[in-house]
């Protein structure tokens, strides 16, 4: 009799298990949500629908048309309203392009490689989440900073505190926004900037800044300026292939790119309003949608294609090419 009831205990688990979670209790699994209060879960989850509503429609057409080269899913960001995912972004680009040596004009692109990707370069430095922070400014100041100085150390990475800038520079505005420039400059007049371990990243779970601890720690790297690539794809393309990734900045207010997954970003709705930062670390070539960037967020593994995105190349879209610039160490 023990012995039946034990197997019957175990089909009745099997059984258990093998029932589905609901698609709203999957999502709170697969991402580590949890919620105070019965009320927060039922506002979040009303958030939750609203979104997969959205989205469901647009994945539909993505796999019956093949003109549509992206589609979007439900992320971990899919439960946060309008006011948390305007967090997530945090350039505030400055009233004139800011002062810096220009590289040459390049017009023509036909000896560069036909593709370049850094993704798997030991100097890129893993993806990060700047949380509920908009200081992607930062992210995007410090990463590519990350990368020259690998390069410029025979290949050994070195990780930098992107707290450091969001704290002190006070040309940038913590984590209401900021411009990587300002951030280039601050590391260039302090002496120089923190490592990670010294000055670790706080405010993307606390959403704010805290006070100055720059002189708690010994600098670790500095800049000596930057340079401006000229406003043509062509010449960021040259850049890129010949130099390294470039510092940008675009419009990431649609929920196209907020629930962005995988493909390549071209929603012509998106406006040459920039207000987030990113790192353009690549190009290349579709067969059927044409040419794209390669481009490093910084929402997360979670976000995109394991936290990079393809966009669309040789339009200017989102505004991408009106702000590109890369650090002189």
């Amino acid at each position: 009799m023990v012995i039946l009831n034990i197997y019957v205990l175990a089909a009745l688990i099997q059984r258990i298990a093998a029932i589905p979670m609901d698609p709203w209790t999957d999502f709170k699994v697969k991402f580590g949500k949890s919620y105070p209060t019965r009320q927060e879960d039922e506002e979040r989850h009303k958030i939750w629908e609203k979104t997969r509503l959205e989205i469901l429609p647009f994945n539909i057409q993505f796999s019956r048309n093949q003109t549509q080269p992206f589609r979007l899913d439900l992320n971990h960001l899919a439960d946060l309203t309008e006011e948390e995912l305007n967090t997530l972004k945090g350039t505030i680009p400055p009233p004139k392009q800011p002062e810096a040596d220009s590289v040459p004009i390049v017009q023509n692109t036909r000896r560069l490689p036909s593709s370049v990707d850094y993704r798997d370069s030991p100097c890129m430095p893993p993806i990060r989440d700047q949380g509920r922070c908009g200081s992607c400014y930062a992210f995007a100041a410090v990463e590519t900073i990350e990368y020259y100085n690998c390069m410029k150390n025979g290949g050994r990475l070195a990780t930098f505190s992107q707290q450091n800038i969001v704290d002190c520079s006070r040309n940038d505005r913590q984590c209401l926004g900021g411009f990587y420039t300002n951030s280039w400059d601050y590391v260039k007049s302090s002496g120089g900037l923190c490592s990670e371990s010294d000055y670790t990243y706080t405010s993307g779970s606390s959403g704010t800044s805290g006070g100055c601890r720059s002189s708690t720690c010994q600098p670790a790297v500095t800049t000596s300026s930057y340079k401006n690539v000229p406003n043509s794809e062509d010449s960021m393309a040259h850049v890129v292939a010949t130099i390294g990734p470039i510092a940008v900045a675009m419009d990431a207010n649609l929920n196209s790119f907020y629930f962005y997954s995988q493909g390549i970003f071209n929603d012509q709705r998106c406006s040459s309003n920039v207000n987030h930062a990113v790192i353009i670390v690549g190009y290349g070539t579709d067969r059927m949608y044409g040419d794209y960037w390669i481009v490093r967020n910084t929402w997360s593994t979670s976000w995109g294609e394991r936290g990079y995105f393809r966009l669309q190349r040789g339009k200017n879209l989102c505004g991408i090419a009106n702000y590109p610039y890369y650090p002189i160490l």
